[in-house]
């Protein structure tokens, strides 16, 4: 069988497998696939195609989403109606893009692996994408990892004459920055690494290429950031702003315990399977001289240079996973397809050095397959780690069946509510919410804001304790208590932890909603 073949068989599989899960039930598609976030996408969408705005709840006008992945939800909305349908045809759309990058990775891991290799490092990539909701939830990154993908496959025709290349190269790397704005960093290292290649070029030249490459990446990206600057006074969405990290104001330890991010991740991993407590110092600080040793003892650094679509994949991975522990507060699973990639592309290279570790490769694919199909069992697949969304929906429909159309709702963690109550829903996380409403996070003037903003209803779950212990409202208990009075919805449910990045907590946990005291303000004020 031929490659081409072999890669057009792959991404069939991968998009026939993923392809069958949108038709499943109702209650499975929003119990697992999705996350939250998906839903500020959906609700957005849905609106803008409505005559609404950009907004996504119906109030306030809102940039808070990567602008790619919205743009291509746009006709999906506009020829597809209901709550459900666009939903699996969104997850139709996620399984043809997996389909393409499946097809795309294989043919790029050839160039430096044999055929089992590269079929096993598809897989790889397949699973941990899934595992991390990067491929299959609904979420801007799968569109970015196939974009990345394309990027490294399409590379020696863009080496060949970068010069002449220069207008495409910016072209693609615009794409990659708005189907993920952090993609900055994947565009930082393709820049530097082309003013390495052109080192020895004249000056004249060398700024020639950089100012075809900044004009067509400017105007591809250049729309959305004025529209930004124009409507909103900022070039950068509301959401990033939420979620930064005040790194100037932080202590030096705490900032490079953020960049070990993957080594508690890692190690919490590693101990869902039954691998043991490795602390996280040591299993990274490990890490981390085994890969120096390889590349600098062995001096395999020097293969690296010589196969330029390891050196940028990989090294758009290092720059992505820096800026985001330096520049976010979070760190959510589907932030990680440049690094999922980086980490598919060194073990096929790794397994390449040697005749010996190319056996132990094979070998080490099924232990980390098995490792992959526990996790995806037990917290990917699991109804009690997904529960917050499931028990979200039910709050949805809750809202939209027992309360008047127009009323209006406010709670964290917005998005199923959103969409499936059918009434204006403010998110309270600030991440499609106004520039003017981040000072109030955390703030005890945040419930003055909600009787401002006439709401009438506030819900939201606590996670191992009740609604009296729960951090949004134990620090300003003396300014809530008195809007907490009447719970017209308590349900209990169970949630175990599963996030490898913070400690959650766990066990019985409930949802709820209050019915607020009447609005003092005129009724319609936004």
């Amino acid at each position: 069988m031929q490659d081409k073949q072999i890669a057009v068989l792959l991404g069939l599989l991968t998009g026939s497998v993923l392809g069958v899960l949108c038709f499943f039930t109702e209650d499975w598609l929003i119990r697992y696939p999705f996350t939250d976030d998906a839903f500020y996408y959906a609700q957005i969408a849905r609106n803008i195609v409505s005559g609404k705005g950009v907004t996504f709840d119906g109030l306030h006008e809102t940039n808070g989403f990567h602008p790619l992945w919205l743009l291509l939800l746009l006709p999906i909305y506009a020829l597809f109606s209901g709550d459900w349908l666009p939903l699996r045809v969104i997850l139709g759309l996620q399984a043809l893009l997996a389909a393409a990058s499946s097809a795309l990775l294989y043919a790029v891991l050839r160039r430096w692996t044999g055929r089992l290799l590269a079929i096993l490092g598809v897989v790889l990539y397949q699973m941990l994408t899934f595992l991390l909701e990067i491929s299959f939830s609904g979420m801007e990154t799968g569109l970015q990892g196939l974009l990345l993908i394309y990027l490294l496959w399409k590379w020696p025709a863009i080496a060949q004459n970068l010069e002449k290349k220069a207008w495409f190269l910016g072209i693609l790397l615009g794409l990659i920055i708005l189907a993920r704005l952090d993609g900055v960093a994947v565009a930082g290292i393709v820049g530097l690494y082309t003013l390495w290649r052109l080192r020895k070029a004249s000056p004249s030249r060398i700024g020639g290429f950089l100012a075809r490459l900044g004009i067509a990446s400017g105007l591809v990206t250049g729309p959305y950031f004025v529209w930004n600057l124009l409507h909103f006074g900022h070039l950068m969405p509301v959401s990033g702003a939420a979620k930064r990290y005040p790194l100037w104001e932080k202590p030096l330890a705490e900032t490079l315990n953020k960049l070990f991010w993957w080594a508690k991740a890692l190690s919490k991993g590693l101990s869902y399977t039954g691998i043991g407590n490795i602390p996280p110092w040591l299993l990274g600080s490990l890490t981390l001289l085994i890969v120096a040793l390889l590349l600098f003892y062995l001096k395999w650094w020097k293969n690296l240079l010589q196969t330029p679509e390891l050196l940028l994949g990989i090294g758009a991975g290092a720059a992505h996973y820096v800026l985001s522990s330096l520049t976010l507060i979070t760190f959510r699973g589907w932030y990680l397809v440049t690094e999922v990639l980086a980490i598919v592309l060194f073990l096929s290279y790794l397994w390449e050095r040697h005749k010996i570790l190319k056996a132990i490769g094979i070998a080490m694919y099924g232990g980390l397959f098995a490792t992959i199909g526990k996790l995806t069992k037990d917290w990917r697949l699991s109804p009690e780690t997904n529960a917050v969304i499931y028990e979200a929906y039910q709050v949805g429909l809750w809202l939209r069946e027992n309360t008047p159309p127009q009323s209006r709702c406010a709670t964290w963690d917005a998005g199923v509510i959103g969409y499936f109550a059918h009434r204006p829903v403010i998110n309270l996380d600030g991440l499609v919410n106004t520039y003017d409403f981040l000072p109030l996070l955390k703030s005890k003037l945040l419930p003055t804001y909600l009787k401002e903003k006439n709401v009438r209803y506030l819900t939201t779950y606590t996670l191992g304790t009740d609604y009296k212990d729960y951090w949004h409202f134990k620090e300003h208990w003396n300014v809530w208590e008195s809007l907490l009075q009447k719970p017209v919805y308590i349900k209990p449910f169970f949630h175990k932890p599963a996030d490898v990045f913070f400690d959650a907590s766990g066990g019985e946990s409930y949802y709820y909603i209050w019915e607020l005291p009447a609005p003092t303000a005129e009724p319609g004020k936004p």
